[in-house]
């Protein structure tokens, strides 16, 4: 029978004390596979808010157009440029090619429109390492073609719809038996961000409110991403990253909230990371 459980910051510790800790970073390795010609920030959202996890080093492979920007914006980061401003079966080729060994992949912030053959491309040849889906890298068909719950995606309720072609339940109880039972049918790890998160794997379901004083606001979900893919990268499963994920937005938001009230945004969030960290590590 499925379980059900808050996240609280006891099973959030729980989980990081099974981190497997590197004496040295560049073990941890991070790839973040996103931008287009339209979105910048969010990929580089992701890959800043990767970093002040403070476990993992971070390549970001993006269009060419943008690596030099990125370059500038941060010396922390490792750009790799990709040669189309579309992630197409070209890009994914090249970048299957290029990247190096990692511990884990999020794919998608900002990705862009018309890339879904590319993702197909790349996906089929990195299924061994445990992925992350966001923003434009949520397809049906694509993620289908993982079928482990290793991986994970993550969106938001408004984007529950489209993803699935069916309405998300209003009743929390409801709405938890709906994501669950999309898990069984593509087998792979669930987030749902809303105003209650909801985690699942299929056989434990987590739970957690953020009590977030205003809604998402655009790259906070990028942000999210990042965090999530630096645990995945240690050695946690895709569950236990996400839950981690989960308890340190709801924190981060709490603090910028506390200092600078409901004006902020998504870039300022990622300086709360490293003190919300402090707190469970």
């Amino acid at each position: 029978m499925e379980t059900v459980k808050e996240v609280t910051k006891e099973l959030v510790q729980k989980f990081i004390s099974k981190l497997k800790f590197s004496n040295i970073i560049e073990d941890n390795t991070v790839l973040i596979v996103g931008g287009s010609w339209l979105h910048h920030g969010p990929p580089f959202l992701a890959a800043s808010s990767a970093l002040k996890t403070g476990l993992v080093k971070v390549y970001l492979a993006a269009p060419k157009t943008l690596s030099t920007v990125f370059r500038v914006m941060s010396s922390d980061i490792i750009v790799l440029p990709l040669p189309d401003m579309k992630f197409t079966k070209g890009c994914a080729r090249k970048l299957l090619k290029w990247m190096p060994t990692v511990g884990s992949i999020l794919l998608g912030p900002g990705l862009g429109k018309g890339c879904r053959d590319g993702l197909e491309v790349f996906l089929k040849e990195t299924k061994n390492i445990p992925l992350i889906l966001v923003d434009d890298a949520l397809h049906y068909d694509t993620i289908r073609l993982l079928n482990n719950k290793k991986h994970l995606i993550i969106l938001k309720a408004n984007e529950f719809p489209r993803l699935f072609n069916t309405t998300l339940p209003e009743n929390v109880e409801e709405k938890i038996s709906m994501v669950t039972s999309k898990v069984k049918e593509i087998k792979v790890t669930i987030y749902l961000k809303d105003n209650l998160d909801i985690i699942s794997d299929g056989e434990t379901t987590l739970t957690y409110n953020p009590n977030l004083s205003q809604p998402l606001m655009y790259g906070s979900l990028s942000v999210l991403a990042g965090i999530t893919s630096a645990f995945s990268t240690v050695g946690l499963s895709s569950i236990e990253s996400a839950a981690i994920s989960s308890y340190i937005n709801g924190k981060i938001h709490s603090l910028i909230y506390q200092e600078k009230g409901k004006h902020y945004t998504s870039s300022e969030l990622i300086e709360y990371i490293q003190i919300a960290l402090k707190e469970i590590l």
